[in-house]
């Protein structure tokens, strides 16, 4: 078989192959880096020397390449480019769960960690109430879930003025009546 050198390029029948630059080894051109900015197609260097003084390159600007990847992971951030692994979700979703549950924690303390109506103390059972109801009180956040709200009643200081610890049944019988059904049965 001839081999004709084209531009660079050994041509052997269909198998087209380049010489690489630094180690000057003749490979097929699968075994070059893809550069459609060169009118070859590929780059000059071969896949391995390419590899090696890319190596060399992040050893010595280390610095400079953890900032470039936190600057291109805030970016694809801010465009919703980026795809969890699973792995990567369960570690996340786990730090929210720890999260929620301390946000949690410090709102059932600041309003006392028990009905303000009945005194139920099943921590399962109370629940956030806007005082008057929530046309006198708006959303803290257009976002419809508690965490939201907890999160800016801890930033306005937990008021108490406006908002109330109640359990499950009495925030329910003050909806339809402004008195709970317990004050009514006391009365």
């Amino acid at each position: 078989m001839e081999k004709i050198k084209v531009y660079g390029m050994l041509k052997n029948n269909d198998n087209r192959a380049m010489e690489c630059r630094e180690c000057k080894k003749t490979r097929y051109i699968t075994d070059f880096i893809k550069n459609n900015r060169i009118s070859l197609g590929y780059d000059r260097l071969c896949k391995i020397c390419y590899n090696k003084m890319h190596r060399q390159w992040n050893e010595t600007n280390n610095e400079h390449v953890i900032t470039s990847r936190k600057v291109r992971y805030k970016e694809k951030k801010k465009l919703g480019l980026l795809v969890e692994t699973d792995e990567q979700e369960i570690y996340r979703k786990g730090l929210q769960k720890i999260w929620r549950d301390s946000l949690r924690e410090e709102f059932l303390t600041a309003y006392g960690r028990k009905c303000s109506c009945c005194g139920e103390g099943h921590v399962l059972f109370l629940t956030l109430d806007h005082i008057g109801g929530k046309h006198n009180t708006p959303r803290l956040s257009k976002s419809m879930g508690s965490w939201a709200e907890y999160s800016k009643l801890k930033k306005l200081g937990w008021p108490k003025d406006k908002y109330r610890l109640l359990c499950m049944n009495c925030n329910f019988g003050t909806r339809h009546n402004d008195t709970c059904p317990h004050k009514m049965k006391r009365e």
